[in-house]
């Protein structure tokens, strides 16, 4: 949410869209995100809940030394052969998610 990227801008659009399907209580907190970097043409990192998140492409995880499985590294070269975007998610230093985008 803190970055001004037209992809971090529509991942954010599209989540709250699925929060509020999804999510039954209103009371439940999205978490402030501390210590926020952007890391130009990798993506950024921060720490929620004092874990450091990274999201970005695969670039920004071999900055930080973040392990990629051949899963994963299957995962990227099949997106981007149909010419998506592909975005990890790493947190603590293992990777938890990935998505991709196309325009």
């Amino acid at each position: 949410a803190n970055s001004e990227h037209p992809i971090a801008k529509a991942v954010v659009a599209h989540a709250k869209k699925l929060r509020q399907s999804f999510v039954s209580s209103s009371n439940e907190q999205v978490q402030d995100v501390n210590d926020f970097e952007v890391h130009m043409g990798s993506g950024v990192s921060g720490k929620v809940k004092d874990k450091k998140v990274l999201v970005g492409n695969k670039r920004l995880m071999c900055a930080f030394n973040v392990p990629i499985s051949s899963n994963v590294e299957k995962h990227i070269s099949e997106n981007e052969i149909m010419a998506r975007t592909c975005v990890l998610v790493s947190i603590e230093g293992k990777i938890a998610g990935a998505f991709s985008v196309t325009s």
